[in-house]
């Protein structure tokens, strides 16, 4: 396509013909061109798709948004969705269809209309006609406009707020206003005016909470009013909800006005019957004795479950059912549509059986629906179902130990235990004493879970072959074995292999023996707790034991805690071990810096002098930034020490004494993690700023270097719209519009740019130069 100054020219090219007149060179040129246009289409519908995505992000996102992109503001769709906003686009303003369209969305809408459109009093009627509200920004000439605001109010008789003050006390506004339920608008001096009031109450019974507190007590004025509508029996007076016929009258406009009616009438069946037959969920709010009445509570239930499912969801009712389901019994048989309502409900509740009525709880589809979601449900089967043998293996094939509530025939069938502890090894606690005794099955379960030894016969967990199968899988199970297999030394090896801990249930005598605790210290460094006295001086032992876990130190023997050594290999490999040496070691620097160095909060075990030691301290930091807290005072004054620790955890710059705060490297450190630190200082250097605003742009509307074009630049590459923060003069800087337009969209209209141009770069930079149609913009 060529264009001219006041033309276009489309050359259209036929790739599909090849005569033989065409020269080689031109087949080659229409070829290359075809391809050459092949790419551009997909190019450039990658870039449209990727247009109409941002676009959507947009809209979703527009009210937490603070400026409209270029590349949105031709778009009608994005100009009425922003209409709520503070910001819109302003080349759409002149456009009287879509300015309408948006008023009818929400008045400020209006505000974005032109002078021009905003001159005329047609354009004023007709957004008043769509949205009364916008009385909210009209001149002052249409505010005292009687007619003008009589046409906001029956519109919207909010408006009627924002009428002019001569025309809030003109009678004829106030019955109109009235008269479109808008009482609670009228000046307060009206809302004394008893027939006012009775006329507002006969229109909207909700006027009564708007209206002078005498009235709440007026037997006419309260009884208009739950007439209309039954809630505003709220408002009244106790005396008033302690009458009869008001509150039958309220119950009869809205069952749910039950709940403001007095305890005693809350009580009373006539009154409770009548709101359940207008809100069947009133029953809530009966008193405890009806809403356990079961002739009550099933006309309630039987009602919410009529409504399923076109006026209410299963859940809604469900909730009811859950409520109420004891108290019906097996009256809630006869509830209509119950089997859908709870079926619909299985896949969300697992617990639904157990509010099911009785004759689905013994239903063989509806159970096996229920077990396919919780095996545990079997709890609420019927007895009959839980003897049933297909039931019960559904029940633990999805949950073993839903054996549980399996029938003690069936807890012990063997094929039904066998798939229950296949599931879960746990299920063994719920076999017959005879399946628990069974060495196939014992040895079954404790493969599928160790610990289910617990629940194997006495007699089994005597047997060796069985024991060492638990312990091998899970040393700690030691502790379920039988007294004698605890003193087997070949038992207790090998649990103690898997689990050095086990050791703590072994025999006494296995605990003073070298090759056992020497196993186990292996697997756990701590295990050292349950070794003997004597192998605790054991230095093969405790050498093992502190290798693994330097904190083991604390159960060696006084003599090898002080030895240097020892020490040093439990710091090294534990640093907190230095809680559990003697003082004399608190105090030694080569064994404190080596605790740091594994564990830079060991430094709160250290002695005070070594807490201020600026090159512990440093390696301390260094290893955890937490550990600045306990350094001692002067090291916490030491400006390298805190930048380290900075640079370990940002969270350190909290606790820094106010002294170092402010010393501007900590200060750079600071912004590096957290930007807007800078806005806690009274005068902050420029090189702060310009690093706060490379981070986070739009820090320089609290910046007084908006002036300073550098500053700006670094704060538009980061975020274009804190362009609006620089000064007047570099918000027209062709770099700097270019730029801002570039990062995310953000522009200024106004007559110094060149509208065009950006938009073009905007489409040619991040959508692939795509071209949007109009019927796309419309």
């Amino acid at each position: 396509m060529l264009y001219g100054r006041d033309r276009a020219v489309v050359e259209l090219v036929n790739f599909c013909t090849n005569t033989s007149s065409d020269s080689d060179d031109q087949h080659t040129e229409s070829r290359n061109m075809q391809q050459l246009l092949r790419r551009k289409f997909r190019t450039q519908t990658v870039g449209f798709l990727k247009w109409l995505e941002a676009r959507d992000s947009f809209i979703k996102q527009v009210a937490s948004r603070k400026f409209m992109p270029i590349e949105f503001m031709k778009d009608r769709t994005t100009f009425l969705s922003s209409s709520k906003a503070d910001f819109v686009c302003r080349l759409l303003i002149h456009d009287l269809k879509l300015i309408m369209e948006a008023v009818t969305q929400h008045e400020k809408a209006v505000l974005f209309a032109s002078s021009e459109l905003k001159k005329s009093h047609e354009f004023w009627r007709e957004a008043i006609h769509r949205n009364g509200l916008v009385l909210r920004h009209a001149p002052e000439e249409f505010t005292q406009n009687k007619e003008f605001v009589m046409e906001a109010v029956k519109q919207n008789p909010q408006a009627f707020k924002f009428a002019s003050n001569h025309l809030h006390h003109d009678m004829d506004m106030i019955s109109i206003v009235i008269e479109n339920k808008g009482f609670k608008y009228i000046p307060s001096k009206y809302i004394t005016n008893r027939d006012l009031v009775l006329k507002a109450v006969m229109i909207d019974g909700s006027a009564l909470e708007f209206a002078y507190e005498q009235f709440f007590n007026d037997y006419e004025i309260v009884l208009a009013a739950v007439k209309t509508n039954g809630l505003a029996l709220e408002f009244a007076y106790s005396e008033m909800k302690q009458l009869k016929p008001i509150v039958l009258e309220a119950v009869s406009n809205n069952g749910l006005a039950l709940q403001f009616a007095s305890e005693e009438l809350k009580k009373d069946e006539q009154v409770v019957l009548t709101a359940i037959e207008q809100n069947p969920e009133a029953i809530d709010y009966a008193s405890h004795s009806l809403r356990f009445n079961s002739s009550i509570c099933f006309k309630a239930l039987y009602k919410l479950c009529e409504k399923y499912p076109l006026q209410l969801g299963p859940r809604q009712i469900y909730k009811h059912i859950k409520q109420y389901s004891s108290t019906l019994g097996i009256e809630s048989n006869k509830l209509p549509n119950i089997r859908h309502i709870l079926t619909q409900m299985i896949h969300i509740d697992r617990y639904v059986l157990d509010h099911a009525p009785p004759i689905l709880k013994n239903d063989r589809e509806f159970v096996l629906l229920a077990l396919n979601r919780y095996g545990n449900a079997l709890e609420y089967a019927s007895e009959d179902l839980r003897n049933c043998k297909e039931i019960v293996m559904k029940a633990v094939t999805q949950n073993g130990v839903a054996l549980c509530f399996a029938s003690e025939q069936l807890q012990d069938d063997e094929e039904v235990v066998r798939t229950a502890i296949t599931q879960h090894g746990h299920a063994l606690k719920f076999a017959s004493d005879r399946l628990k005794n069974d060495r196939t099955i014992v040895l079954q379960a404790i493969q599928q879970r160790a610990n289910a030894l617990e629940f194997a016969s006495e007699e089994l967990r005597d047997d060796k072959e069985i024991v060492m199968v638990a312990v091998s899988a899970f040393g700690d199970v030691l502790k379920y074995a039988s007294q004698r297999l605890r003193q087997d030394r070949e038992v207790v090896l090998k649990a103690v292999s898997t689990f050095g801990g086990a050791i703590e249930y072994a025999s006494k005598d296995l605990t003073d023996d070298k090759e056992v605790v020497m196993t186990a210290v292996s697997t756990n460094g701590c295990a050292l707790k349950y070794a003997s006295k004597k192998l605790g001086r054991d230095k093969d032992v405790v050498l093992k034991a502190i290798s693994v876990d330097g904190n083991a130190i604390e159960y060696a023997s006084n003599s090898l805690q002080n030895n240097q050594e020892f020490a040093m290999i439990a710091v090294k490999n534990n640093g907190s071990a230095l809680k559990h040496l003697p003082a004399l070691f608190k105090k030694s620097y080569d064994m404190v810096l080596e605790a740091v160095k594994n564990d830079g909060n060991s430094l709160q075990f250290a002695s005070p002098k070594l807490r201020d030691t600026i090159s512990i301290v440093m390696e301390a930091v260094k290893q955890n930034g937490k550990a600045f807290e306990h350094a001692g005072k002067a090291c916490k004054y030491n400006v390298d020490i805190a930048l380290e620790a900075m640079q370990q955890d940002r969270t350190v710059y909290d606790s820094l004494n106010w002294q170092i705060r402010h010393d501007e490297k900590i200060l750079m450190k600071a912004v590096e993690s957290n930007p807007a630190v800078i806005r806690k200082l009274f005068h902050p250097s420029r090189a702060l700023v310009l690093e706060a605003v490379k981070r986070q742009g739009l820090l320089l509307s609290d910046s007084c270097f908006n002036h300073d074009r550098e500053v700006v630049l670094a704060a538009i590459q980061q975020d274009g719209s804190a362009l609006q923060f620089a000064t007047e003069h570099l918000t027209h800087d062709p770099e700097l519009v270019m730029e801002a337009c570039r990062v995310n969209g953000f522009v200024f209209i106004s007559n110094k740019l060149d509208f065009e141009q950006l938009y073009r770069v905007r489409f040619d930079e991040c959508y692939e130069g795509c071209y949007v149609p109009p019927t796309i913009l419309e």
